[in-house]
C-alpha cells in the first residue's frame, strides 16, 4: 500500500527542507520514496539516530550526503531502520523551481508502480 505524503516546502537558500522524521513513532519496515526536480543543485541526506541516541549520523553518500544535480530528475526510495530516520534536502542556492513528491510504503516486498 502507498501513501502519498505532504511535500516540504521550499527552504529557500542555504537551509534544510524535511521530508520525513519519525521522530517520537515507529516507521520501521517502511519505505519513503523521494522525487524531486531543483532549478539548482542540492543535497539529499539521510539522518539516522541510533534508538535512544542523539547525534546524527549521515549513512547515504558515504556520509555526505548525495548531490541533487540543477534541472534532473533525482529519486531515491529510503528503508526505514529501528531509530529515528530524518531525510530531508539542504539547498544553497535558492531553487526558484521546487518540485518535490514523498511518499510512503509499507515493505512487502512487493513492486508497486
Amino acid at each position: 500500500m502507498r501513501t502519498q505524503l505532504p511535500p516540504p516546502s521550499n527552504p529557500g537558500a542555504s537551509a534544510d527542507a524535511v521530508c520525513y522524521d519519525n521522530a517520537g513513532r515507529s516507521g520501521e519496515g517502511r519505505r519513503i520514496r523521494v522525487a524531486c526536480y531543483l532549478s539548482h543543485a542540492a543535497t539529499f541526506k539521510v539522518g539516522w539516530y541510533a534508538p535512544g541516541d542523539t547525534d546524527e549520523r549521515l549513512v547515504n553518500g558515504g556520509g555526505a550526503g548525495e548531490a541533487i544535480a540543477a534541472t534532473t530528475w533525482f529519486m531515491r526510495s529510503v528503508l526505514i531502520l529501528p531509530g529515528r530516520t530524518k531525510i530531508y534536502i539542504t539547498t544553497g542556492t535558492a531553487p526558484t523551481t521546487w518540485e518535490v513528491a514523498v511518499d510512503q510504503v509499507n515493505d512487502t516486498g512487493a513492486l508497486e508502480l
